[in-house]
């Protein structure tokens, strides 16, 4: 790969994270957001929700620019056919991937030039039906490796 200012190691993933009200207001950030993210964000209909999307947008935007150099407000995305949105501008970065994670009160972002990854952040909690929904979620090692274990440490190994 040649050096254009992207990571050069093969499967090297980034993770950011960031409270999900750090852009309290959308008007403050209104340059790193095109129109239709603005739009975006408008449709939520709580406050909290837009905060986080945007939370989401920038906090992308910031970890693609520490890795490339192309300005925050230059990416341009598209959404897939998921709904997961992906690079089409520049098109020389196309190739990168990313996720984005929301959960209440923090926001993650994961980036890979090399490696298809993904991220998902949630709120740790002690919920009562956790050990009946493991077996739907977790691959047969995950469960294996929380099967002897209790209490919090068994909540710990699950998330």
């Amino acid at each position: 790969m040649a050096d254009d200012g992207a990571e050069s190691s093969a499967g090297e993933v980034h993770l950011w994270s960031a409270p999900d009200d750090i852009c309290p207001d959308v008007d403050d950030i209104a340059p790193l957001l095109p129109s239709d993210e603005h739009a975006a964000a408008a449709r939520f209909i709580s406050q909290k929700a837009a905060r986080s999307f945007v939370t989401g947008r920038v906090l992308t935007r910031l970890a693609l620019s520490c890795r490339c150099p192309v300005r925050p407000q230059d990416w341009v995305f598209a959404p897939g056919l998921n709904g997961r949105p992906f690079i089409i501008a520049p098109e020389k970065y196309r190739h990168i991937q990313f996720s984005i994670s929301h959960t209440d009160g923090r926001v993650a972002c994961l980036t890979s030039h090399t490696a298809l990854a993904a991220v998902d952040v949630e709120r740790v909690m002690a919920w009562e039906d956790l050990p009946f929904i493991a077996p739907t979620i977790l691959s047969a090692d995950e469960q294996r490796s929380i099967a002897t274990l209790t209490g919090d440490a068994w909540r710990r190994r699950f998330f």
